[in-house]
């Protein structure tokens, strides 16, 4: 008999298996994650405005910024990004084991972009790449523009080695699970690095305003964006691809 809570499922054994399998809705699954999102950046309204429009009642407010800022690397979003990016990483490590099992030349691929993205989720727990910025930025001799967040230099760096190794990966991918990868990648660098330089490049023309925190929620808007397709992308293709896995997903 299978057990039902939500949107996963765990069947019980079947002849020959020796563990039960979880099955996942990738529907429910990112309706979910879509109407987390948008909770958040409800949340994150009052959180603005008492940042940029209403300062006199920081006093107060400031508790509620520090846990509900998107921009502000605040608790709760940044919780949340983390916690995508590291299921991101799981389900890259089960194709990864599926696609080895299968002797196919891949799986190297997936496992090593399942690591990337485990190390993303702690970064973007402890934010490192913030901590990163001052010392780049003065060992780079940066003091405003798009850049002033340094970090993205070698992101930019890191992105382009990314680009050139996954290339043939991304050729040899099935078209529908290129082209999910593909839109949700460029969603998510267009907030992580495209939002930060043009935020960057505004604040230093006309400094932390209210169009700077509207540009910094764009950011965190479309980097999240990006993260739920690209795990919708994944639970796809563990659907039609690798329906042996451990984890079974339908739609």
């Amino acid at each position: 008999m299978d057990q039902q809570i939500g949107s996963v499922a765990v069947q019980d054994r079947r002849p020959g298996e020796t563990e039960p399998r979880i099955e996942i809705s990738k529907v429910r699954v990112t309706q979910l994650l879509v109407a987390m999102v948008v909770v958040l950046h409800v949340l994150n309204i009052p959180a603005v405005g008492f940042k940029y429009l209403w300062p006199e009642y920081w006093a107060w407010a400031r508790h509620y910024v520090v846990l509900l800022s998107v921009s502000g690397e605040g608790k709760l979003p940044t919780l949340y990004s983390g916690l995508t990016m590291l299921a991101a990483a799981v389900l890259l490590g089960l194709i990864a084991a599926h696609e080895r099992l299968r002797g196919r030349r891949l799986h190297s691929h997936w496992m090593w972009l399942g690591i990337v993205f485990a190390l993303m989720a702690m970064d973007e727990m402890v934010a490192i790449h913030e901590m990163s910025s001052r010392p780049l930025r003065e060992y780079l001799g940066i003091r405003s523009g798009p850049l002033y967040h340094a970090w993205v230099v070698p992101a930019m760096a890191f992105l382009a080695f990314m680009a050139v190794t996954y290339f043939r990966f991304l050729l040899a991918l099935p078209a529908r699970t290129r082209m999910l990868f593909v839109v949700a990648g460029a969603i998510y660098v267009g907030g992580a690095l495209g939002m930060e330089m043009a935020g960057s490049a505004y604040a230093a023309a006309y400094g932390q305003d209210l169009v700077y925190g509207v540009l910094a929620t764009l950011e965190e808007i479309l980097e999240m964006s990006g993260m739920v397709l690209f795990l919708y992308g994944l639970m796809d293709h563990l659907e039609h691809y690798a329906p042996e896995s451990r984890i079974r997903v339908r739609g």
